[in-house]
């Protein structure tokens, strides 16, 4: 493994103090040692003091006196890092790089950089949708969703293989820090990554946490990605042996494969961000849940107008979203994750990512550090963010308001309504209604994916956290305009004062002049679309 040379500074030394070179040498020997092994240390020794005598003097006659500067060591040359990515079984051959700058970051992808506005830009790498989901998992009775439970051996094997990928590709980027901003709820994590784009991504997404040395760094959560992870082929391994895919439990070079027992994941063979992000929100999750019952739930947040409370958004979608980020006259707080606890709200990652149409005034908003990932055609763009300039408190209050986002292009739900009974809604886990409603009753915990803790704890924490707030529902199947008119009636506080109208026992609706609530013509019709709901719902 390479360290960084001291040569120059302890030379330097040596030089400025006057010390000999054999007294910055401190041997010790046993008094036990054999004559015959003493004789050898002696002759060691010596040999080392007449070579740093050598290089004394070339030093004096090359350096000093011709006033030569010697390079200094690389930026991604760290002796402390290196080591410290040990505990992962990587041992860095070249350049390993741990929170590193933009800058650096930018210099080394394989994008372009904006002109004018300097984020980057880079064509969007389109993943496969087959690849492997594995884990060995901890607590059996938790589902393990669309994931294949296989024996925890498997994915040492593949951490093993993946780690002595990590070390020998031409760079590797570490992110340290935490998921989740409060310090008393958070887990730390380490993300280790082969591309400077991903390292990007990363740099907008973890929360940076106050400096600390790699050697000191105790992270809860260890993620390997390594989007350029290949099998060796088949005839390297059968002239110089080595493990087959089918050793390491795998069938495909795309696999995200997740160990419940050492909060360790590895994602191999994928560039996707939001798989990435995925897989650091289900690791931060399960760890603050298991160390202090704080929920983390899919949702974005808004400071309000007053500047003093929250809303939050539970299940909000890309719509939302944008309508969110690009409001001029809201402050998005967090995006994708937010956690709720006893001590309030606080959100779980630093940036934003969001789908967009390539001609979107969103990219107008675009500064240096952000990235854009375009698609082959170049009719969208995916794009990562850091939101808007400002200070955010690592922790707010509870959520004045929380607002249920469910999709109903039917639209017997309103776009602006009142949740009649925000637990049952919570734990019903009404998602959309298309031919049929969704109720998801564990998409409070992923469960789409994989669920990070049982729904019903989930849920009974989420009563004893949002007695304090007004809970309302809006359809997120509306267009941007008509959902920003609702979401500034909340955030303002205005939408207290609207009148409930047809109310039923899931929801009443609330009307006001600046929205069009209801696009059902007969009412008759609609009641009776609003009962079947009622039924299925309860």
């Amino acid at each position: 493994m390479k360290t960084p040379r001291n040569t120059r500074q302890l030379l330097a030394a040596l030089v400025q103090s006057g010390t000999t070179p054999k007294q910055c040498c401190n041997y010790s020997t046993s008094v036990k040692a054999a004559p015959a092994s003493s004789s050898v240390l002696h002759q060691h020794l010596a040999s080392q003091t007449k070579i740093m005598e050598k290089a004394k003097e070339k030093y004096l006659e090359k350096v000093v006196h011709n006033g030569v500067e010697l390079s200094e060591d690389r930026n991604g040359d760290n002796a402390q890092h290196n080591w410290s990515l040990g505990k992962a079984q990587i041992y860095p051959q070249f350049d390993a790089y741990r929170n590193t700058d933009v800058a650096t970051l930018v210099k080394k992808s394989f994008g372009q950089v904006d002109e004018e506005k300097q984020f980057l830009r880079v064509k969007q790498i389109v993943d496969p949708n087959d690849y492997q989901k594995l884990v060995s998992q901890a607590n059996k009775q938790i589902s393990t969703g669309s994931y294949t439970s296989k024996d925890e051996k498997f994915h040492r094997r593949t951490q093993r293989e993946t780690g002595w990928y990590l070390s020998h590709t031409p760079n590797s980027f570490t992110q340290d820090g935490a998921f989740g901003s409060s310090n008393q709820h958070c887990c730390l994590i380490r993300v280790v990554t082969d591309n400077s784009v991903s390292g990007l991504f990363l740099k907008n997404m973890i929360l940076p946490i106050r400096k600390t040395a790699p050697s000191t760094f105790s992270y809860d959560s260890l993620i390997l990605h390594a989007p350029g992870f290949q099998f060796i082929p088949p005839h390297v391994v059968e002239e110089f042996s080595g493990p087959t895919p089918k050793d390491l439990g795998l069938s495909t070079e795309h696999f995200v494969f997740e160990n419940d027992q050492t909060n360790t994941s590895i994602v191999g063979g994928i560039f996707s961000s939001s798989v990435l992000l995925d897989n650091m929100a289900y690791f931060g999750a399960r760890t603050i849940f298991s160390k202090s019952s704080a929920i983390v739930l899919p949702s974005d947040s808004i400071i309000n107008k007053d500047k003093s409370s929250s809303t939050l958004f539970i299940n909000s979608n890309n719509t939302l979203r944008s309508v969110l980020a690009n409001a001029n006259d809201l402050s998005l707080y967090g995006a994708h994750y937010n956690l709720l606890s006893d001590m309030g709200m606080s959100r779980c990652v630093g940036g934003l990512l969001l789908e967009v149409e390539s001609g979107s005034t969103f990219l107008n908003k675009l500064k240096s550090g952000d990235l854009v990932e375009e698609s082959n055609d170049g009719k969208r763009a995916r794009v990562i963010a850091s939101p808007k300039e400002g200070v955010y408190p690592n922790i707010v209050h509870t959520p004045k308001n929380i607002v249920f986002v469910v999709e109903d292009a039917n639209f017997i739900v309103p776009l602006l309504g009142k949740v009649k009974n925000p637990q049952q809604f919570f734990q019903n886990g009404l998602t959309s209604i298309g031919k049929e409603p969704t109720f998801n009753k564990s998409f409070t915990v992923f469960g789409e994916q994989r669920a990070y803790a049982d729904p019903q704890q989930v849920a009974e924490a989420f009563a004893k956290f949002n007695k304090a707030s007004n809970v309302y529902i809006v359809n997120g199947a509306y267009d941007e305009a008509k959902i920003q008119q609702a979401i500034s009636l909340i955030s303002s506080g205005e939408v207290a004062t609207l009148k409930e109208e047809q109310a039923n026992s899931i929801f009443s609706i609330l009307s006001h002049s600046s929205i069009e609530n209801m696009a059902w013509k007969d009412r008759t019709k609609y009641a009776a679309a609003i009962k079947q709901l009622e039924e299925k719902f309860l």
